[in-house]
């Protein structure tokens, strides 16, 4: 009797084993939440279950634009937030191994917007600076504002975009690019406000210093940085050296 008994629980042990060891079934990624109006560049955290540790193995979609993923867990997926193609809104919908799940509206924030107004053709309504063909494509832009989320400041009126600066550093210096303000909305003290923004931005990661380059026939642009402080230096010489040739500056004129 007893002999049964012990052959009765080897074999009952031996098929919870066999058990466990199958294939666990494979479930449908679901999204509870997505974190809304993050920039391009920013973390942006999708939060559901069934995501499954495998970074690889998980696709992001806003719309039809991928996002590149950072890490990702059972229930919370964390992307850079891409720029969009269509606007400031889209569906965002997570696919795991080929099995997608439902979808969840997604705004952007304002730095989308902005950029995407700057970069546009028909946006392009302020002049006197160069916009290059790669570095300040939406992925290129996207790549800049991804290693400086924080730095880059916009302003608007209500909800009008009147003005714009791309700023980050490199540890040591900062820089600030496209500074740019509407005609209507200049001499009003909005650049002088958003380049005192990115300085305390830049001063808050501990950059002390920061510069600028401003091509020598844009007399508006000129005018200005003499007329709020920045000293012009006639000490150096400034040179640099095409690694892209595709990468082609073209002069957008004040109109």
């Amino acid at each position: 009797m007893n002999l049964l008994r012990c052959t009765f629980l080897f074999i009952t042990v031996l098929v919870l084993a066999v058990s466990c060891d199958k294939e666990k079934p494979e479930l449908t990624p679901h999204i509870i939440s997505v974190q809304q109006e993050t920039s391009p560049g920013e973390i942006c955290a999708v939060k559901g279950y069934n995501f499954g540790e495998n970074p690889g193995a998980v696709t992001v979609l806003f719309g039809n634009t991928p996002a590149e993923v950072v890490d990702t867990y059972d229930f919370v997926i964390h992307v850079y937030t891409p720029f969009l193609a269509d606007g400031a809104q889209a569906d965002v919908s997570v696919s795991v191994a080929g099995r997608s799940s439902n979808k969840i509206s997604f705004t952007t924030g304002e730095a989308e917007i902005a950029i995407s107004s700057l970069l546009e053709p028909g946006g392009k309504t302020i002049g006197g600076f160069g916009l290059r063909s790669r570095d300040d494509s939406r992925e290129g832009v996207a790549r800049f504002l991804r290693r400086n989320p924080t730095t880059s400041m916009t302003a608007w009126d209500g909800d009008k975009l009147i003005g714009a600066i791309l700023c980050g550093h490199d540890g040591r210096r900062g820089c600030l690019y496209h500074v740019c303000v509407r005609k209507g909305y200049r001499r009003h003290g909005v650049g002088k406000a958003m380049v005192v923004a990115c300085m305390k931005a830049l001063q808050e990661e501990q950059i002390t210093n920061v510069s600028l380059i401003a091509f020598t026939r844009n007399d508006i642009g000129n005018a200005f940085w003499n007329r709020i402080g920045w000293t012009e230096r006639k000490d150096l010489n400034y040179y640099d050296f095409i690694l892209n040739k595709e990468n082609i500056t073209a002069f957008i004129e004040e109109e």
